[in-house]
């Protein structure tokens, strides 16, 4: 397979669920040319799945830290606008 090109998307798809939810949708598409590439792409897989369980986990712990460095922001604002009142 060295030096053949592979046809493979992953893509990552945000859709909407009402106004404070959203679900992700991971995709993953490979055309394949010949016929030893559908094992190669089945041996690929858990390194695929930890590839992207460990994006999944970098986005949540970023995502937590945002809501959290905004949720303490807040509070740092409502408590100056009680003290100054």
């Amino acid at each position: 397979f060295t030096g053949r090109k592979w046809n493979v998307v992953w893509s990552f798809h945000l859709v909407p669920r009402g106004r404070e939810r959203c679900r992700l949708l991971i995709r993953v598409r490979t055309k394949l040319r010949q016929p030893g590439q559908a094992l190669v792409t089945e041996l690929v897989e858990p390194a695929r799945a930890l590839m992207t369980r460990g994006m999944l986990l970098g986005i949540k712990r970023r995502a937590q830290q945002q809501f959290q460095a905004e949720a303490s922001a807040a509070r740092a604002s409502e408590d100056l606008h009680r003290v100054v009142q």
